[in-house]
This record gives structure tokens, C-alpha cells and sequence, in this order.
């Protein structure tokens, strides 16, 4: 439901509201002819390497808790790392997420690589994601969109077939907004603005705050889904990128139309809606208040279970993971190493991975580390000598 890949939305009050929408963006080269030339159809698939968007959870993370935080982010996910570093036991309850989405993922690879097996009672670990906190822990969130977690997150998507570079991550940003309001009752409802689908909550409560509300339970449900399916099927007429909508969204909670919608609710029949997706909803959500007054209302999200089923993979600190790519990747394919090796490679290196390794890998992962070494030194040498090279001209232009 979230993660490192999600995005993030919060309502604070600390006194005054604050609205913060944490929601990145479609990639640059991810362009309608693009998109439909590449995933071979007509519509947006829901699952796989198109429909990823910037994360903006991480970003959301840090502004966050540099407003308004007490602790250091390494000291808040400590919890989290160990969790993840040292697993759990998958519930009964839990389980169905994962045997229920292997269908879904079952071409991607890497996502089958992790969680393809994962059953009730498995022990489950996510040393990854463990090394993921650990490097924003150290670095902040420049080691997401700027750093080797970005580079390897673009890297993966590319892999896949989709269009998400590094450039577009290091381009987002999220921002403060002003939240939509509308009165339900004698409250103020507040909900932030697209992307988000807050007004289409307001557009449902302002069609339901006009209405007699019939005392039979029967009449009553049947009010209020009808009341929710109109205000869905706006929803998806007309709520997408606020840059780009052909009307403002305030104009689906207007008094004018709010009683156009109100007058075409049939109460003794049901609407006929177009058919959806057999898939159950939701995200996860989280309202809090502390001793001091202090309130936040916030989601985040990836979509829904585990987003697109793209899951970027070599990880680490440091600047490694940024250019383990070609020979190496393509090598521990070949020999067919388990993903979690892949992430040790980057993280500590090939020499201490191959100390460890069985006969057969061992050779192998030691001429890789020779070859590697090499092509480092090379990079180091061609990295020098361009910035003698920028010197120079700076030097020349200066005289």
C-alpha cells in the first residue's frame, strides 16, 4: 500500500491549516505516442513500467519532519530498518496481498524474485528496503533523487520498458498548496486539490448536505450510493493533472451544479454505472495529535498493493549502485545469483561477496571485481581530466 515508491498528502494544523501535496509528476519522454508506440495499447495500462510517476513520499518525508520533527530521520526509522532487516512471520490476514497479486506481477522478474513465494507464515525480509532507509538516513533525500537510489529506481524502470530517467527525478519537487474547503453541516471540510480526489469527497458531501435524508435504512444506502456514484463518475470526467484540466475542480462543488446533481439523483431507481475494476480499494492513512495541539491528517499511497509492480533493485551507499550496470548486471544474471547477492555486490563490494560465495561463483565474481576496478580507475582518470579541462577554460575566459 506505501513505500518509498508512493507518494504523500497531508492536512497539518498547528495552529493555522497547512496543505502539503506530495505528488510527482509523469516522466518527461512518457508522452501519449511514446506510451501507446511502447505498452501496445490504446489506454494507460494500471501495472508495469507506464504508469510510474516521480515518487513523492520520500520528499514528503523530510519536509515534513524539518517543519515540524523532533528526531533525526535515521532515529524515527530505526524501527523500520530492524524490522525489515530482521523480517517477520506474514500473517494469515496479511497473505492474501501477496498470493493475490501474482497474477498481476507474474512477468516482472524482480517482483516475483521477492515476493512471489511469500505465504502465511513465511519469515520475510526486506534487507533492501533496509539499506534504502539506511541511505536516506545518512544522505537525506538528495540520495533519492539525486543520488544511487534515484539512478537505480530510473535504471529499473527503463529496464522494464517505461520512460522514467533520472533528470525526472531530481526535477521534483513537492509543494505547499491552499486546501479546497466546502461546508457539510455546520463543519468546514478541508481536502487538498487535485491530483488528489478531494473534490470529489466535497462534490458528495454538498449534494448530500441539501437532501432530506430518508429515515428507512434501505432509502437512506440507496441515497447516499447514488449521491457517491455521481460524484465518482465526475471524478473520472474530469479530475486529472490541475495543469491541465478543462475546468477548475471548485466547479464540481459549486452551488450551481451541486444542485444540478442534487435533481438528477433518482430516488426510487439506481443509476446504471459503467463497469469498474474487480479490485478492492484503499490505502494507507494516518491522523494524529500530540500533547501540544499539534494535528496531521495524511495518505500515502503507491496505488494500490504493490503499485506498479516495477521494483528497482541494486542498492546501497555510496556512488556504486549509480554505474553497476552492463557487465555486471548481465554477469550475476548469468550466473545466476539470487537478487539479495545483487544488493550485497553493490553494497560491500564484489571482493567480500565472492569471500563468501560458493566454488562455483567465487572465480567468477573475482575477475568480475578485477575487471570492475579497472573500468573504476578508468572512470576516475576521464572524470580528471575533464575538470582540468573546465579549469582551463575557465582560466582562458578569465584572461
Amino acid at each position: 500500500m506505501c513505500g518509498v515508491g508512493g507518494d504523500l498528502l497531508a492536512i497539518v494544523w498547528d495552529g493555522d491549516v497547512n496543505a502539503y501535496r506530495g505528488v510527482g509528476r509523469a516522466p518527461a519522454g512518457a508522452t501519449l505516442d511514446a506510451v501507446r508506440q511502447q505498452s501496445g495499447s490504446g489506454t494507460m495500462p494500471t501495472f508495469g513500467p507506464h504508469p510510474c510517476t516521480v515518487p513523492g513520499a520520500v520528499d514528503g518525508w523530510f519536509t515534513l519532519l524539518e517543519r515540524w520533527g523532533t528526531g533525526s530521520f535515521g532515529e524515527l526509522a530505526a524501527a523500520a530498518i530492524a524490522l525489515a532487516d530482521d523480517g517477520f512471520t506474514v500473517s494469515a490476514h496479511a497473505a492474501p496481498e501477496f498470493v493475490n497479486s501474482r497474477a498481476w506481477f507474474r512477468d516482472y522478474e524482480p517482483w516475483t524474485a521477492q515476493y512471489g513465494d511469500i505465504d502465511a507464515d513465511t519469515h520475510f525480509r526486506q534487507p533492501a528496503s533496509a539499506r534504502t532507509l539506511r541511505a536516506l538516513a545518512d544522505d537525506g533525500p538528495d540520495a533519492f533523487y539525486r543520488g544511487p537510489i534515484g539512478a537505480s529506481v530510473a535504471e529499473s524502470v527503463q529496464a522494464a520498458g517505461g520512460h522514467l530517467e533520472a533528470d525526472d527525478l531530481a526535477a521534483h519537487a513537492g509543494e505547499w498548496c491552499d486546501p479546497y474547503s466546502a461546508r457539510f453541516r455546520d463543519l468546514d471540510i478541508l481536502e487538498l486539490p487535485p491530483p488528489t480526489q478531494g473534490a470529489t469527497v466535497l462534490e458528495a458531501l454538498r449534494i448530500l448536505d441539501g437532501c432530506a435524508i430518508p429515515d428507512a435504512l434501505v432509502a437512506r444506502t440507496h441515497l447516499q450510493i447514488e449521491i457517491v456514484k455521481a460524484a465518482l463518475a465526475d471524478r473520472d470526467a474530469w479530475i486529472s493533472d490541475p495543469d491541465h484540466m478543462p475546468v477548475p475542480a471548485t466547479a464540481l462543488f459549486a452551488d450551481e451544479y451541486v444542485a444540478e446533481r442534487r435533481a438528477a439523483i433518482d430516488l426510487d431507481r439506481a443509476a446504471d454505472p459503467a463497469p469498474g475494476h474487480p479490485q478492492r480499494g484503499g490505502t494507507a492513512y494516518l491522523c494524529a495529535a500530540d500533547a501540544d495541539g499539534l494535528m496531521i491528517s495524511l495518505i500515502q499511497s503507491n496505488f494500490a498493493g504493490f503499485g506498479s509492480g516495477v521494483r528497482y533493485g541494486l542498492l546501497g551507499s555510496g556512488w556504486l549502485p549509480c554505474l553497476v550496470r552492463g557487465f555486471l548486471r548481465d554477469g550475476l544474471l548469468r550466473l545466476g545469483l539470487p537478487p539479495d547477492l545483487w544488493y550485497d555486490v553493490a553494497l560491500v563490494g564484489l571482493g567480500e561477496v565472492a569471500a563468501t560465495a560458493n566454488d562455483e561463483h567465487r572465480q567468477m565474481l573475482l575477475e568480475m571485481a578485477k575487471t570492475w576496478e579497472s573500468l573504476a580507475h578508468d572512470r576516475v582518470e576521464q572524470l580528471a581530466r575533464l575538470k582540468r579541462m573546465k579549469l582551463d577554460n575557465s582560466a582562458d575566459e578569465a584572461s
